[in-house]
């Protein structure tokens, strides 16, 4: 669970480290400029669906023989097959959500798809099956084959070692589940936006218990000695978040042309207001990261997609934010910045094929890339595309919990390692042990190797 920023805090003024030390701590040199050679792209922007989406649901197969047999198994949560706008008899559909241009001028999902700026990579997912959600959650965090409910290390932390990146230029926005954190170097974590950049103030602010709180925090650090290596980790740690302040108020003073408007729309229950936020503020660290030079990787975590039932309204009324959300990122960011950006949306695992109102657990999963900058002589539809056969194979034991899914053919990481390789990053750093396989083709030349 995260702490708050008010209970952080407080509890530091508990600590009995009240003394007046008037010393300001110099710019952390954690906050030099980060490097990472080469590469054609910039940004990545990794959504995690927690919960596990149901892809098929957000991406029917189209085609008359799959549509048919994927209808048999899953009538209730199916959406009519339409020529209009659906790519017509082709592998995939795109749910009349993801159809919905928000203003004039604006591109849906499905626009971007059809334009070349998406793709639909088909089952993907981790090489175990596993279907317990801790576990694979933390898999996917991990960049491991498969981790225990409670254990890894998070594949970022190697991502930053690898291009000595500076907090602010690594994310983790919403709802995302903490694993370890630890980098190589002892270096700072990335910065935690749990609702929105405008709540990362903890001294320009009308509240004076904050205020007094942070000034106390800046004593705390001043004050470790340089003793022990953990209380060294620890002072390089406090100094690298509190150096992060004045930058993250540069990057939320960007101006966007959503801002935190209705552009970018938030849904309810009251949970899920940050959304839009959320959006908003990945749009202004990378335009801000873009001016500067610097790459940029962000996580989202968007939480509650595990749909055993009334999945019809649940995930369908979520797939119009999303798809609105996405648009006005792709506004915000176009043309110089998304041409350097790719948005890679992901879950734990996938669903069942069968289902009545909702679906259960499953394993392969449909992963949605968008981007300005994709290889353009692609096919809308990469990875592995289930046959007929795979799709209207029986559930072997739907009483004990056992349903057929989407097989993972494509590890989820090979769709990472082409991305990072795109941005200039030897993916074998971030992934050791992994060994790419065919290249998906999302990129000219990028295999992932």
């Amino acid at each position: 669970m995260k702490s708050s920023r008010r209970s952080f805090l407080k509890t530091s003024l508990g600590c009995g480290c009240a003394a007046a030390v008037h010393q300001l701590l110099r710019p952390s040199v954690l906050f030099a400029q980060g490097s990472c050679a080469g590469g054609t792209g910039s940004h990545i922007v990794h959504i995690v669906l927690e919960g596990a989406h149901d892809g098929l649901y957000m991406f029917p197969f189209l085609d008359t023989a799959r549509y048919n047999a994927l209808s048999a198994r899953r009538a209730s949560v199916m959406h009519a097959r339409t020529a209009a706008g659906n790519f017509g008899d082709s592998i995939f559909g795109v749910h009349q959500n993801l159809q919905v241009r928000p203003v004039s001028g604006a591109l849906s999902v499905q626009d971007m798809l059809a334009a070349g700026e998406g793709r639909l990579i088909s089952c993907v997912g981790m090489p175990n099956d596993k279907r317990s959600h801790p576990e694979s959650m933390n898999a996917l965090m991990a960049g491991l084959p498969v981790t225990t409910a409670n254990g890894g290390t998070q594949w970022l932390a190697r991502l930053m070692d690898t291009c000595n990146f500076t907090p602010y230029q690594v994310f983790r926005m919403g709802s995302l589940p903490g694993l370890t954190f630890e980098r190589a170097n002892g270096g700072a974590p990335p910065i935690d936006i749990s609702t929105s950049l405008k709540n990362f103030d903890w001294d320009d602010t009308g509240d004076v218990e904050l205020r007094r709180a942070a000034e106390v925090l800046r004593q705390i650090i001043a004050l470790q000695p340089a003793g022990a290596p953990h209380q060294q980790a620890l002072t390089t740690k406090m100094a690298g978040l509190y150096d992060a302040i004045p930058k993250v108020k540069e990057l939320a003073a960007v101006s966007i042309s959503g801002h935190y408007s209705g552009a970018y729309p938030s849904v309810n229950p009251t949970s899920f207001d940050s959304e839009g936020q959320l959006f908003a503020d990945t749009a202004r660290v990378l335009r801000y990261n873009h001016t500067q030079g610097l790459k940029s990787f962000v996580q989202i975590g968007l939480s509650m997609f595990d749909h055993h039932s009334d999945l019809v309204n649940l995930l369908g009324g979520r797939l119009v934010n999303i798809n609105q959300n996405l648009s006005q990122l792709r506004a915000d960011l176009a043309p110089d910045v998304w041409s350097k950006t790719i948005v890679i949306i992901t879950s734990e695992f996938g669903r069942s094929i069968s289902g009545g109102s909702g679906t259960e657990h499953g394993w392969g999963n449909v992963t949605l890339v968008l981007g300005g900058g994709l290889d353009n002589s692609s096919d809308l539809v990469l990875g592995s595309i289930p046959t007929v056969t795979e799709l209207s194979a029986p559930d072997p034991d739907a009483r004990n919990g056992k349903f057929t899914s989407l097989p993972a053919h494509v590890d989820y990481r090979q769709v990472f390692s082409e991305s990072l390789a795109w941005i200039g990053v030897d993916p074998s750093t971030v992934f050791p042990g992994f060994t790419p396989g065919a290249r998906i083709g999302l990129f000219n030349g990028i295999s992932g190797a």
